[in-house]
């Protein structure tokens, strides 16, 4: 009772000054990039499995291919690009639910006291409106929340390894179900932590550690179902903390790690007392500083397998019911809506004879009935004249197109060609700059950072003009992480034109007209082979085909309806629907003109 009573004090403690800690962690790690924030991007870090490369935000620090070297009192964030400022849209979103994130490290002089942390944080964070929010640390690390309101705002935390050279944890720090539009109010400060320090020899400084910390290793986390495994691998030796009784920890951590998390590193620590949740024992009070506060090294990032779309398992085909035999050779009322189609040629002969449907083929002599005085439907209006409409608009837009750009074209044509051909230089003071031009130092000189403040463009650094005032000082965005920059027109000699606003314009326009004279041309093929098809007339049938004959095992029976005196089949009466009545012209079709009217629908019905 005694043990118990004290590690739960010792946890309340730990739940206490963690946050606090955080803080500290925040404004120690973070406050310094905004100092250099000229060199916030570091660049680029080579990763595998994630689909696309990373860039480095943060500092101090260096990046090397896939290495990450990093001082004491450092953070760094993995984007999505390289920038020279936070943006909410370009934190790296890694999605490794149901797989392996894995990364090498050397932490052999991060001594006690000192904490080098990797874990991923549901960044950015959102308000209650669900847009991204900034949050109290606007000036070191904007958009930045974890499971204990560090910059006041809650989000899901994931600490994959928390350590230095004689103690391991890692922790994952659900929360309460977000809102709607991603907004969360309340987390779990404390999370559920396993540590190397319940696995007597598993990890310090030494061979006698199944983990040599003086030597770099492997760390491997793995998310499975509702458990997180993380794997220490050295070698051939290998150091396992198992998370499954985390139990609703984990499960609250699904959604997140579902839709993607920021991935955060940092190494910060000073008094002992700071650190001493995480290393007291095996560690003595000791401060992270001095020799204790050695550079550290993260490297080789990888997921496995690959990050990207789940792929799905086939759907199972539904079973193929066997084919039942009719209990009468032929049921007339199956199919019957789309008989024409679905009916194989016996079919239609049986239930023409005995059901008066099925009936498609012309007697000799006979033709088509005109179309009675309704006229044509929509639908048929349509078909006839749709082509003519779709020319007229066709032909409708072009005109517009060409009333609206051509007079542009015309009026720029000069200089807009001799830009695109390369026939004219310009450059000079004389150079008049608009919106949009793109243009290059052909000088180095000393501009004015809107940023930042004077600072050497070099020679054949490339920008575009975002907009020229009155006095013609122009704002101009150069590439290459310079950004952007005041130049007056007194400094336009060391500028050249490369492409100007006028040519961008002139193309887009020629392209518009272009295809708008295309799609009239295509439109006017179109219109004139479906007029010729149109105009093609149909071949009335000019013999009746024999019937097939019935199956022999059932006897044929003439429908009860049908009158005793019946014409011979070469003299056979039909009747035909014109959307009003029947056309009777023989004692058949008079007798039949119940079926008629039902089922003739306009169709010439042969009666045998």
């Amino acid at each position: 009772g005694l043990c118990v009573g004290r590690g739960l004090k010792q946890r309340q403690a730990m739940v206490q000054v963690k946050p606090a800690m955080k803080l500290w962690r925040l404004a120690l790690g973070l406050v310094m990039q905004h100092a250099g924030s000229e060199k916030l991007c570091l660049g680029q870090l080579t990763m595998q499995g994630t689909g696309a490369p990373g860039y480095v935000l943060g500092g101090p620090g260096t990046v090397a291919g896939d290495t990450l070297n990093l001082p004491h009192s450092s953070g760094f964030n993995i984007m999505s690009r390289c920038a020279p400022t936070w943006v909410p849209q370009d934190f790296f979103q890694f999605k490794v639910l149901e797989k392996t994130l894995s990364f090498t490290v050397d932490l052999s002089k991060v001594g006690c006291g000192c904490n080098l942390a990797v874990y991923m944080i549901k960044e950015p964070a959102k308000d209650p409106a669900g847009q991204p929010s900034m949050g109290t640390c606007q000036d070191s690390s904007p958009y930045y929340c974890d499971a204990n309101k560090v910059c006041g705002q809650w989000c899901p935390e994931m600490d994959i390894m928390e350590a230095n050279i004689k103690a391991f944890q890692s922790t994952p720090h659900a929360c309460d179900a977000p809102t709607g539009i991603g907004h969360y109010n309340n987390c779990d400060r404390s999370g559920c932590g396993k540590t190397t320090k319940d696995i007597p020899n598993s990890y310090g400084p030494g061979v006698s550690f199944q983990i040599d910390t003086t030597r770099p290793f492997d760390v491997q986390t793995v998310w499975q179902g509702n458990n997180m495994l993380t794997k220490l691998v050295q070698g051939a030796h290998t150091v396992v903390l198992d998370h499954s009784s985390c139990g609703a920890a984990l499960a609250g951590m699904h959604a997140a790690m579902s839709s993607g998390m920021s991935l955060r590193i940092t190494y910060w620590g000073d008094s002992p007392e700071t650190m001493a949740w995480l290393d007291q024992p095996p560690c003595k009070a000791e401060a992270c500083s001095g020799a204790n506060a050695g550079p550290a090294r993260i490297s080789n990032i990888r997921v496995t397998p690959p990050m990207g779309p789940p792929s799905l398992p086939p759907l199972p085909l539904p079973p193929v019911p066997p084919i039942q035999p009719p209990a009468e050779p032929y049921d007339c009322e199956v199919g019957r809506i789309n008989w024409e189609a679905e009916w194989p040629a016996a079919k239609k002969v049986w239930c023409c004879g005995h059901s008066g449907v099925g009936c498609i083929s012309t007697p000799v002599g006979t033709q088509a009935p005109a179309p009675g005085p309704s006229g044509p439907s929509g639908i048929a209006f349509l078909h006839k004249y749709g082509f003519l409409i779709f020319l007229i608009v066709l032909l409708c837009l072009a005109s517009v197109a060409v009333a609206i750009l051509w007079p542009r074209i015309w009026k720029n044509r000069g200089a807009a060609f001799e830009l695109m051909q390369g026939r004219r230089t310009s450059r000079g003071r004389s150079l008049h700059l608009q919106r949009g031009d793109r243009v290059a130092v052909r000088n180095s000189f000393n501009g004015a950072g809107l940023w930042w403040g004077q600072e050497r463009l070099p020679r054949g650094v490339a920008g575009v003009v975002e907009d020229v005032d009155g006095n013609g000082t122009a704002v101009i965005t150069f590439s290459d992480r310079l950004g952007k920059f005041s130049v007056p027109q007194t400094d336009y000699e060391h500028l050249e034109v490369q492409q100007a606003a006028t040519a961008v314009k002139t193309q887009t326009g020629i392209a518009v007209v272009a295809l708008a004279v295309a799609c009239t041309l295509l439109a006017l093929i179109l219109s004139w082979q479906h007029s010729a098809s149109q105009s093609q007339p149909m071949a009335a049938p000019t013999a009746v085909p024999a019937p097939l004959p019935a199956p022999a095992s059932v006897p044929v029976a003439m429908p009860a309806a049908m009158p005793a005196a019946m014409p011979a089949a070469s003299a056979a009466g039909c009747c035909s629907w014109d959307g009003v009545h029947c056309g009777d012209t023989t004692p058949w079709c008079k007798a039949s003109q119940a079926n008629c009217e039902e089922n003739c629908k306009g169709r010439w019905k042969l009666i045998q």
